[in-house]
């Protein structure tokens, strides 16, 4: 049953009261690509869109803000994350509303430098509240983000603005029933115990990883229903690894987080792992020992070949693809989550789904990402406590010599010799 609610004025559309409700939707192209953003937002325009919210990371992306507003004669909403200067841009470029965050923008001072722009020009202020970006405080105290913690997040923003005298206020909450979306700091707890635990030091929540280098090989395949297949493949000169090293290769899997992030351009988040083409395999190829990508010793060519990190849009959660050599996972990974207790940070919830989920490919996903972050973390690390598994003593050329950092314990440095 709907509740009347006070008018707000968006632009040349009143939503509340007793104003039908307003169709609204997102442009999906990246904020570089200013023409593509004003192509999109005519075709919707068209459809019969009454509000379009474009994204604008930045001040200088305001640009891409101003001429979609000229381009169409509906009201446009700047969604702001972080940058209060973004959401200032905005606002000078004569937007009709500004999706922000304020307890994410910085101190009172930017809170009351994008209220007073507001106020100026008459700018409405949505705020956005979702289950994957809750306050650690709120988090801790309701466990999850269940609707109660989400209305509180809410009003914990609405404060904010009223402070300052601000009441032209809209919120939206974004859930999905039946899913509760996992916290940024649970995320890195996870993703903390499949490697055994983060240095001491070199690891937080604002970590960048740069991925540089080449793929040797990249082939694409233009299906007939528009989907691209992508296979890559790694050439090396060396000695062959084993089955599981073949697998696991970390050089692969920053081959695959590179197509899906790179270095320069291209989307980001969410968008970017939607975008991606279908990465059907990725392999190493020891040319001097082989005539095939990932074998090993005559049980058969490409039967250790890496599967994908990402699938339909998300990590990857479907299954282990079978080979004749290789029928298990188990043959080439296993998650060590058996005796592992359950992180302080991590909800029963999140933790009973990530045990259920070992069968398939998601935990051996978030495994290879986490070591991706671990390698990050360690390279600014000032002292590592070196934890070696019974596999790397079992195979390390040089334990009990006293070269190899991995078996020496504690180690002022991270970076391993070429012998080791």
């Amino acid at each position: 049953m709907r509740q009347l609610k006070r008018e707000v004025k968006i632009g040349n559309v009143t939503i509340g009261g007793n104003n039908p409700i307003a169709v609204q939707t997102m442009l999906n192209v990246p904020v570089e690509d200013i023409e593509g953003n004003v192509a999109q937002a005519k075709r919707c325009e068209a459809a019969g869109c009454q509000i379009l919210r474009v994204t604008c990371p930045s001040a200088a992306d305001a640009k891409c803000i101003e001429a979609v507003k000229n381009a169409v004669n509906i009201p446009i909403v700047a969604d702001i994350h972080f940058d209060y200067k973004a959401a200032l841009a905005c606002a000078d470029v004569g937007v009709d509303k500004i999706r922000i965050n304020p307890g994410n923008i910085g101190d009172d001072d930017r809170v009351k430098a994008v209220v007073q722009a507001c106020q100026q020009k008459n700018i409405p202020i949505r705020i956005g509240v979702n289950g994957g970006s809750l306050e650690k405080h709120i988090l801790a105290r309701y466990g999850a983000p269940v609707p109660e913690a989400m209305v509180e997040s809410a009003m914990y923003h609405v404060r904010l603005l009223e402070k300052f005298d601000f009441d032209d206020i809209l919120a939206a909450y974004n859930a999905m029933d039946g899913i509760h979306a996992i916290s940024r700091n649970e995320l890195i707890a996870i993703m903390g115990t499949l490697v055994g635990g983060w240095p001491q030091t070199g690891m937080g929540e604002h970590l960048t990883v740069r991925l540089t280098g080449r793929i040797d090989r990249v082939e694409r395949r233009d299906m007939a229903d528009g989907t691209q297949q992508v296979r890559l493949i790694d050439y090396k000169t060396g000695a062959s690894p084993n089955g599981e090293g073949l697998f696991n290769d970390l050089q692969l899997v920053c081959y695959q987080l590179g197509l899906a992030f790179p270095e320069h351009g291209g989307k980001r988040g969410a968008q970017a792992i939607a975008a991606m083409p279908d990465i059907t395999q990725s392999a190493l190829f020891h040319v001097m020992e082989y005539a095939a990508p990932a074998p090993r010793k005559g049980q058969g060519d490409e039967a250790y070949h890496q599967q994908a990190l990402f699938a339909g849009g998300s990590i990857n959660a479907g299954d282990f693809i079978p080979r004749k050599y290789v029928p298990k996972m188990a043959s080439v990974f296993t998650s060590g989550l058996d005796d592992v207790e359950r992180p302080a940070q991590v909800s029963e919830e999140h933790w009973k789904q990530l045990l259920e989920s070992r069968s398939k490919m998601t935990v051996w996903s978030l495994t290879m990402i986490s070591r991706v972050f671990y390698a990050a973390a360690a390279s600014r690390a000032t002292r590592i406590t070196a934890r070696p598994t019974a596999e790397h003593v079992g195979y390390c050329r040089t334990y009990g010599s006293g070269v190899c950092p991995a078996c020496q314990g504690e180690q002022n440095t991270v970076f391993e010799r070429t012998v080791a």
